[in-house]
């Protein structure tokens, strides 16, 4: 058998029928709710998706998974401790996701396989009080780490990074207020003082409240070789008015603008939206196509037509460059970057 997904009560009844059990055999996917006896597929197994159960300390003692190469935990309690040990378990990891997990506040990868990770840290009035909220992310060691993601819309993490020179797409939260901090050796990503760049990012992808060109500037200089920029506005009114002809002059002589791609989530056509988007249509002269997500009543002949004139594409730096308004959803989520 490949796969198979159970809930709770499911794996209640295969525990007690230890016949049942010994007939799957060689299952290399498994899916349940709540803890049960994953321990008799361990040798076998290659992606196993945790859901809504508590891991009590000592779980992980003696557990391997030698062949396993996807792991996600969903709603899932456990303590620090356990949960390094049960990665430390997985040799061929390929791909982590935590989400909404807590009882631990720190996770510290030390990993020579994994590839991909993926975080979503819980809210803190979802979580109350008592519970020990999922506050920092250290990468230590992973050198063969391309993917390095903060999803969704909750709460900010510490994310540092000591070693991971393969590095390539990176996601985060961008909020005026905001207290995530991504950290590169000495090199604080917040929105200010760089001390060293990252040349080996080429994909980012950002929740910005609010939009601002400023802080994009900055993680150009952060990541130079940056060829895909994808942005979620979540915040429409507010904020910077973003205009740069006079403030970015002398800039503009010396910033090497790689990009190829831009993408704008939520793009509802307001001043400070088309200063922002009119910097790189006049300035990126590689770029091959800006796509601009908007609201399904701007869909019309009369707003894209307006848009062009305002983004001024005629002029636009990049003679091949592509300009879509789509009403799709365009943001690239973790299954795209």
């Amino acid at each position: 058998m490949r796969a198979y997904s159970v809930a709770s009560q499911t794996m209640l009844i295969w525990t007690s029928g230890s016949v049942l059990l010994r007939s799957v055999i060689n299952l290399q996917e498994l899916e349940f709710f709540g803890l049960a006896s994953i321990f008799r597929f361990s040798p076998t197994l290659r992606v196993v998706h945790i859901r809504s159960c508590k891991l009590p300390d000592g779980t992980d003692q003696g557990l391997k998974f030698p062949l396993l190469k996807e792991r996600k935990l969903y709603y899932v309690a456990i303590s620090e401790y356990s949960l390094h040990n049960i990665i430390l378990g997985c040799p061929a990891l390929d791909s982590l996701v935590i989400c909404d997990c807590c009882g631990f506040r720190c996770v510290r990868i030390n990993s020579l396989s994994l590839r991909r990770i993926e975080v979503e840290p819980s809210p803190s009035w979802y979580l109350g009080h008592k519970e020990v909220r999922f506050e920092e992310l250290v990468i230590e060691n992973a050198p063969c780490l391309r993917r390095l993601l903060q999803v969704g819309y909750r709460d900010d993490i510490l994310i540092s990074v000591i070693c991971s020179p393969k590095l390539e797409a990176l996601s985060c939260k961008l909020e005026q207020d905001s207290s995530t901090k991504i950290l590169f050796g000495s090199m604080v990503i917040q929105v200010h003082d760089l001390t060293m760049v990252v040349r080996t990012v080429k994909i980012l992808a950002v929740d910005m409240n609010p939009l601002s060109l400023d802080t994009v500037i900055y993680l150009m200089k952060c990541f130079p070789c940056l060829e895909k920029l994808y942005i979620r506005i979540l915040a429409t009114f507010g904020g910077p008015n973003n205009l740069w002809r006079r403030k970015h002059q002398k800039l503009l002589r010396c910033l090497d603008i790689r990009l190829k791609t831009i993408v704008l989530e939520y793009y509802r056509g307001i001043k400070t939206q088309v200063s922002f988007s009119t910097f790189f249509v006049l300035n990126a002269r590689r770029l091959e196509s800006m796509t601009l997500g908007i609201g399904r009543e701007d869909n019309t002949k009369w707003f894209i037509a307006d848009q062009h004139k305002k983004l001024l594409l005629e002029n636009r730096a990049s003679r091949d460059a592509q300009f879509h308004f789509t009403t799709g959803y365009c943001f690239p989520y973790s299954w795209f970057i």
